[in-house]
């Protein structure tokens, strides 16, 4: 029997997205206990390139604010005094701010993305389920 969400679609207790995972639930009528799982759910090349230009606005603007906050300090530095305190205070607290995280790698799961993902989740644990005909039956592992 071919595997498709509609096919499986009885077993399912709960799906859930967790950023690029699909995290499934599954269930068959003489099944005391769920099993539960997950299935990566890979972003496309769209979403790396995507991905890419925001780390790259992202460094422009942690190198802008580094320069200007270092042009700043060495203002303040270079005055002295109080106005060179505050000045060189100033341009601390502007650098200060520099620091950059990587973007995260994100991805739109759409629905027919999530039931594919939730089709790979299962095909792991077919070994667990058996199709009689009309609906699928846990079989319990063997010791």
């Amino acid at each position: 029997m071919e595997i498709s969400y509609e096919s499986i679609k009885p077993l399912i207790i709960s799906e859930s997205i967790d950023g690029l995972y699909v995290k499934v639930t599954f269930q068959a009528s003489n099944q005391s206990k769920p099993i539960e799982t997950a299935a990566y759910v890979a972003p496309t090349q769209d979403d790396v390139q995507e991905t890419m230009k925001e780390q790259q606005l992202e460094g422009k603007r942690y190198f802008r604010r580094n320069l200007i906050g270092t042009v700043i300090s060495f203002i303040g530095n270079f005055m002295g005094g109080i106005g060179g305190t505050v000045t060189s205070t100033v341009g601390s607290a502007v650098s200060g701010k520099n620091t950059t995280e990587m973007a995260p790698l994100t991805t739109d799961i759409t629905e027919e993305r999530k039931q594919a993902a939730v089709v790979e989740a299962f095909v792991r644990l077919k070994a667990y389920f058996n199709h009689n005909g009309v609906e699928w039956e846990f079989v319990p592992p063997e010791d």
